[in-house]
């Protein structure tokens, strides 16, 4: 088996308006810990990428896709895989009300290269609060 945790910590700053979407610079650190028999890791990283937002049909349509530097490893933990050397995340998601609550709805995924040239990629739908 195989348990994750991970923290994202990001923030958006507005650098472009145009045609209804906007264009923003995302910035932000993301730590996860990986346990597994074959690929146990910790990595911490530095996130740099893009976000935008516009209305579909009447409701607010967000994506967002952001790179994420690794600053840090785990080199206490041997893995058969290698270490992590770079993630992409990317998401899209729709505003939406349940029961009478602000949520997202939408689909996420990381892409993650290994040290020992393997890629893992992990991905899922999700149902979140919305602040």
């Amino acid at each position: 088996g195989e348990s994750r945790g991970e923290v994202e910590l990001n923030t958006a700053y507005q650098i472009v308006k145009l045609f209804g979407l906007d264009g923003k610079l995302l910035l932000g650190v993301k730590y996860f810990n990986l346990n597994s028999s074959t690929a146990p890791t910790s990595f911490t990283g530095l996130n740099i990428g893009g976000a935008t937002a516009g209305k579909v049909l009447g409701r607010d349509v967000l994506l967002r896709a952001f790179y994420s530097y690794p600053v840090s490893r785990a080199n206490s933990t041997a893995s058969a895989l290698g270490q992590p050397n770079n993630l992409l995340d990317y998401e899209i998601s729709v505003e939406q009300m349940l029961f009478s609550y602000p949520t997202l709805i939408g689909f996420s995924g990381e892409y993650m290269s290994l040290s020992a040239g393997f890629s893992r990629y992990y991905n899922n739908f999700f149902v979140r609060y919305f602040l």
